[in-house]
């Protein structure tokens, strides 16, 4: 019988929620060592409790994102509307698709829930890409509205 590297409670080795950490996203990974103080072993696993609380925090972290924002750091401005998001998905298994889906994905066989998450990946995915098409001709109207804040919008000053 193992025991959950977070929280410490036993965890069956039939159990169906008994997630080795070292197949982990790195993403999430990062967050276990830095919940843990320590380097994660080829031996820990984590409860579906503790991974349920991973994953609220790495939402917060990336407020949601299918692609986590540090991914971003090196991509110039002028280079988005090329960027691959594909490349840059997390994993299927640690991408949280809210409170509802988890709801109604826990009485959904696990093959059909894996496919079901493909799809909605490949629908972000490609549902990024079409934005992409309209960046170019769209950016500078874009950078045009930004100066329209409601500071300026409401000063009495004429400029």
């Amino acid at each position: 019988m193992s025991h959950c590297i977070n929280c410490n409670i036993a965890i069956n080795a039939n159990q169906h929620y008994n997630y080795n950490v070292s197949d982990m996203d790195p993403d999430i990974v990062a967050i276990i060592e830095e919940w843990i103080a320590r380097e994660i072993l080829e031996e820990d696993c984590m409860c579906q409790e503790c991974i349920d609380l991973i994953m609220i925090e790495l939402n917060n972290r990336h407020e949601g994102n299918v692609v986590p924002p540090e991914r971003f750091n090196n991509v110039r401005r002028q280079d988005l509307a090329v960027f691959n998001f594909r490349d840059h998905v997390m994993n299927i298994n640690y991408i949280n698709l809210g409170y509802s889906f988890n709801e109604a994905a826990a009485v959904i066989d696990q093959n059909e829930l894996r496919l079901i998450k493909e799809r909605c990946v490949l629908f972000l995915s490609e549902i990024s890409h079409e934005i992409q098409k309209i960046i170019p001709r769209n950016l500078n109207l874009l950078e045009i509205i930004a100066f329209f804040t409601p500071d300026s919008a409401t000063s009495r000053s004429s400029s």
